[in-house]
């Protein structure tokens, strides 16, 4: 096998993933250096393919999916390792897809432009939409906590089971927030004055 010196850029990513399957102390720390440019390529590429850009970027979407893969690291050589990334990154996005139309349907703002329908997306609208769900986390923990997992795609029973509350508690939280987002969307204002969470 080539020495460091000597080894074509290929054979040098395939000896760090090579030690990065025997577990080389800061292996995998010099094979993401090497090839973070290339990752964040393939990311794009990617985004440019599923048209899905908004509150997702490049380097957003690698450590994302450098985070799924943090326990998977048993590439054959440095062709499986990018199809592996590209196949995350790829997930990864649909999830995105399928958590705005959650939103959409969530919120379900018949009289404004849908931000999340393919060519109709811009940053300032997938931006407005990442500061109101901040704001409901300051304004209502709690109900930010349902929100969240009815995104990723769980029942309100799920919901329930999930934060140990009860269904009926479940209920009011996503009424409450449906109604507060569409406000905080639309523009309307922001109704968070008197809300006391229920049990």
């Amino acid at each position: 096998m080539p020495t460091p010196e000597n080894a074509s850029p290929r054979e040098e990513l395939n000896r760090l993933i090579a030690e990065v399957r025997d577990g080389v102390p800061g292996a995998m720390d010099r094979l993401l250096a090497a090839t973070h440019h290339r990752l964040l390529q393939l990311a794009e590429s990617q985004m440019r393919n599923e048209q899905h850009w908004g509150l997702l970027e490049p380097w957003v979407l690698v450590n994302e999916a450098f985070v799924q893969m943090r326990n998977g690291r048993d590439w054959a050589d440095i062709g499986h390792y990018y199809s592996t990334w590209a196949l995350t990154f790829r997930h990864l996005i649909l999830d995105h897809v399928r958590q705005s139309a959650r939103m959409r349907e969530l919120v379900d703002i018949e009289e404004t432009p849908d931000p999340w329908a393919t060519g109709s997306r811009s940053e300032e609208e997938f931006l407005a939409l990442d500061s109101s769900l901040l704001r409901l986390a300051e304004v209502n923990p709690r109900g930010a906590d349902v929100i969240g997992l009815f995104l990723k795609g769980f029942t309100q029973e799920e919901i329930a089971a999930a934060l140990k509350i009860a269904l009926r508690t479940v209920k009011r939280e996503v009424q409450w927030c449906r109604e507060w987002l569409r406000n905080h969307m639309v523009g309307d204002g922001v109704a968070d004055n008197g809300h006391t969470p229920r049990t």
